[in-house]
């Protein structure tokens, strides 16, 4: 065993039979911010890292940001998993590390998976969407990641899960690895399903708005076509209309986005009425949204005018 101190963290290394590579496959302490590094080292001993074995980080919580190493070919079956403020991962320019199963199951708050060797501004997004969100984990090891083609294959199966009826995987959901670890981070418990089928249609319901809203967001190559279908799906579930999903989704986890309620706004185009209702809805603690929403619909100021001149 190789141990190297790295930030907060000691990371504990493995190497190979030939002792011509090392693997990481655990971590000790407290910390942050982590970066791999290129090589594990003891005494004379210089051995290139090229690989993060399986539940190497699991459920490491203080975690918030991860740089990987070109030299790392490979992440294993849930190696970041429950990682509950992981928000990104990079992996330094030369790397195209293959991500096994479940890498980042159960780490929620992911917002980037950055591979410096695309300039691409939209794809981290979107890949961290793919793995938080997407039902498409193939899409993270797909050989046309970064081209157009694998754009059209976000959106086919991001049409897909649009289409598909929100009851649909109620009963297969699994558990992240080959113990049963909570979906709450907080419990293991034998079987736990997240909630009753009420919640969990809540939370299929949200996921396909706030992908529809990030896909909008980060809008590369996406056509006319599916660009209109997005846009409508949201009109669809604004308030006043079905279960509000869309609007139940800002008010709920991404009530301090400005960008999500500007886009949520050019789309729905609400009326007078629907302002209002809207403002009814928000929390007393939500007086900057109010605010802005009160603007933008009485037109008296540009949309950018307002949050820049606050502190969120």
């Amino acid at each position: 065993m190789i141990k190297a101190v790295v930030g907060g963290f000691t990371l504990l290394f493995e190497a190979d039979e030939e002792k011509t590579c090392a693997k990481v496959v655990g971590l000790e302490g407290a910390g942050s911010r982590l970066r791999v590094p290129s090589f594990a080292e003891a005494g004379e001993l210089r051995l290139p890292v090229t690989a993060i074995d399986k539940k190497a980080f699991l459920g490491t919580r203080g975690l918030r940001e991860v740089e990987i190493p070109a030299s790392v070919t490979d992440i294993g079956d849930w190696a970041l998993s429950q990682c509950i403020h992981l928000t990104q991962v990079t992996v330094e320019k030369g790397g195209r590390p293959t991500f096994q199963k479940g890498v980042f199951d159960g780490s929620d708050r992911i917002e980037s998976i950055r591979l410096c060797d695309y300039e691409d501004e939209d794809m981290p997004f979107l890949l961290a969407a793919t793995v938080k969100r997407l039902p498409a984990a193939y899409l993270l090891r797909d050989k046309d990641l970064g081209t157009p083609v694998w754009y059209e294959k976000w959106d086919l199966a991001l049409e897909s899960f649009l289409k598909l009826d929100d009851y649909e995987g109620y009963t297969d959901r699994t558990l992240c690895g080959e113990e049963d670890i909570s979906y709450d981070g907080i419990g293991s418990v034998d079987g736990e399903m997240p909630g009753e089928s009420g919640e969990y249609l809540k939370e299929v319901g949200r996921n396909k708005c706030y992908l529809s809203l990030m896909r909008l967001m980060h809008a590369r190559n996406l056509s006319e076509r599916f660009k209109s279908f997005l846009s409508e799906y949201v009109k669809a579930r604004a308030i006043g209309h079905g279960r509000e999903t869309a609007w139940s989704l800002f008010k709920e986890e991404l009530k301090d986005n400005k960008e999500y309620l500007e886009l949520y706004l050019d789309i729905v185009k609400p009326d007078t009425d629907e302002i209002d209702a809207m403002l009814r809805d928000l929390g007393d603690d939500m007086v900057q949204s109010k605010a802005y929403i009160i603007k933008a619909g009485s037109g008296s100021a540009k949309k950018d005018s307002f949050f820049d001149g606050l502190s969120l």
